[in-house]
């Protein structure tokens, strides 16, 4: 077990690296649109994508292509799936606007949670 303090590790105010991932996607399947889980778009968040090939059921019932999991709300497990011509990206202003305003609230997390373990000694 570690019992080493979180204020003493070295690499604490590092940024971390993104490990890169990837998901092969079969050639006969059109590349998907939006191709970055966390997106931010006009109609939320991009949560997950699923692609209804040509010649299933689920392409069949609506149309073949793919469909994005968007939640409105980061605080919900509530999300829409909705098809690629459905999602608009915001604007940079209001892009910039919103990736301040979570830079924001995580700054005044992380404040926060310094000053606990300052109180804790």
């Amino acid at each position: 077990m570690n019992n080493q303090n979180v204020s003493d590790n070295e690499d604490f105010d590092q940024p971390q690296q993104p490990q890169p991932r990837a998901i092969a996607i079969p050639s006969d399947w059109d590349l998907p649109k939006f191709n970055k889980l966390g997106l931010l778009t006009q109609q939320g968040i991009i949560m997950g994508m699923q692609y209804y090939a040509l010649g299933t059921k689920l392409a069949y019932s609506y149309k073949p292509g793919w469909r994005y999991y968007v939640s409105r709300s980061p605080m919900s497990d509530d999300t829409d799936l909705l098809d690629e011509s459905e999602i608009n990206l915001l604007h940079p202003n209001e892009l910039r606007s919103e990736i301040e305003a979570e830079i924001q609230f995580h700054l005044s997390k992380i404040a926060f949670l310094r000053e606990q373990l300052q109180q804790m000694g």
